[in-house]
């Protein structure tokens, strides 16, 4: 695992890379829109 992939990025600074509030992250989290995590993603599309 690379240090990337153990550490990630707090939530705000996620929020500040992709130009959204950190309020409109947590939103986003919690009505499932998104979901943080460190997983890989798999499958197609």
């Amino acid at each position: 695992m690379t240090s990337l992939e153990s550490s990630g990025f707090s939530g705000a600074r996620a929020a500040e890379i992709v130009g959204i509030t950190y309020r409109q992250l947590d939103y986003w989290a919690r009505t499932d829109l998104v979901r943080p995590t460190l997983s890989d993603a798999s499958g197609s599309g």
